[in-house]
């Protein structure tokens, strides 16, 4: 059991998001502000074409090769904002919100990046990757279970569209040992490739399921959608292949 824990710790390390870190490629950057947030990490292995189209050209859909989310070539991140300031430090005007992200891993040549393939968000003024339509997103979350050992959570998210479709994800699991992480990444529009961000953040990560690294999910995750541009994506043949829980975000948002 203590192998397959510290494979997990592991593979939380020197998964996605250090993979990631390949394609930042730093030099000057300006703060453009930080936040604080929570989010929820799946990971899906679709088809293949289905994130190919929604690539820049040029850019080849590539699966994640290890760690977590091994075999997921999309990625899909719930996120709940508690407080976003400005570069100064000062409170945005619209400091909290809630998102969908959905994001691709790709490669050209020997280059690798992380795009932002599509963005759902509740603040109409946030479109930092030129891809983002303003949803009404809810959630809700719990936490029980005893003092001194894993507790039981769940999460509960609905991103609704103005048409009326809807996406919707409900997850059950029991917490394990979590990881402190500190990571860099750059992440790149799919809309306009020279329009990218540079992230430093800390986390608390937690693995929630992964067939990767051998972890079975302890509960239970359903997700439904009936959003029409997601319909090729969501068809039924989709397979999840991680999930990973950050109750706790700390990120600084640098212009390249």
């Amino acid at each position: 059991m203590k192998r397959v824990q510290q494979k997990i710790l592991t593979g939380l390390v020197t998964g996605f998001f250090a993979l990631a870190a390949i394609a930042t490629g730093l030099a000057a950057q300006t703060l453009e502000g930080s936040n604080i947030d929570s989010r929820v990490l799946v990971g899906f292995e679709v088809d293949a074409e289905d994130v190919q189209s929604r690539l820049p050209e040029g850019w080849t859909s590539v699966s994640f090769p290890n760690g977590a989310l091994k075999g997921a070539n999309l990625l899909m991140i719930f996120e709940d904002r508690v407080l976003g300031r400005d570069a100064e430090g000062k409170p945005l005007d619209l400091f909290t919100h809630r998102g969908l992200a959905f994001l691709g891993l790709a490669k050209q040549g020997d280059s690798v990046r992380l795009y932002i393939l599509r963005l759902y968000t509740t603040n109409p003024d946030y479109d930092p990757y030129r891809n983002a339509s303003v949803a009404d997103i809810s959630r809700m979350s719990s936490t029980s279970g005893p003092s001194n050992a894993g507790r039981d959570r769940s999460e509960n998210w609905s991103v609704a569209l103005g048409d009326g479709t809807k996406l919707e994800m409900t997850l059950t699991f029991t917490s394990g040992r979590p990881v402190w992480q500190n990571a860099k990444t750059r992440m790149f529009s799919n809309a306009d490739p020279t329009v990218s961000r540079i992230f430093e953040y800390d986390q608390l990560m937690d693995v929630v399921m992964s067939t990767g690294l051998g972890k079975p999910l302890s509960g239970t995750m359903n997700l439904t959608s009936d959003i029409a541009e997601l319909a090729d994506i969501f068809d039924g043949n989709e397979k999840m292949v991680g999930i990973v829980d950050s109750p706790i975000r700390v990120r600084q948002v640098f212009l390249p």
